[in-house]
């Protein structure tokens, strides 16, 4: 607010309409200067095809999403910085309960963290 620039963020992209991808690639392909656009996604779905023009004025990352081992640590280490340890079995249930996305884990990790209490000893396993 107040600012020279804008900041556009688009949720969902990949559920975009084909029209609507053709309309927004428009503007993509001209952009305004003081303008950051984001295309949000869980997957780069219509996008793919025009990969290649957008990354002619800007830049495509994409964040693969976390499983097996990188999951189970990010897990461990979440639960670290609360001063506590979380050990692998409990973690592997975790995800096998609650499903492998990262918010629905960091919210069950949230909770556990909650109930357990900061007067359990930190070596305790959870």
């Amino acid at each position: 607010m107040f600012s020279q620039y804008r900041f556009v963020l688009v949720r969902d992209a990949d559920h975009m309409e084909e029209g609507k991808v053709e309309v927004l690639m428009e503007y993509i392909i001209r952009p305004s200067s003081s303008t950051c656009l984001i295309l949000h996604g869980q997957t780069i779905g219509p996008w793919k095809s025009h990969r290649k023009e957008i990354e002619r004025v800007g830049q495509v990352t994409e964040y693969p999403r976390l499983k097996g081992r990188a999951l189970i640590s990010w897990m461990k280490s979440r639960i670290k910085e609360k001063g506590k340890m979380l050990s692998e079995e409990v973690a592997d249930y975790f995800v096998e309960v609650v499903g492998d996305r990262l918010y629905d884990l960091d919210n069950a990790l949230e909770k556990v963290f909650l109930s357990v209490g900061r007067n359990r000893p930190s070596s305790f396993p959870i």
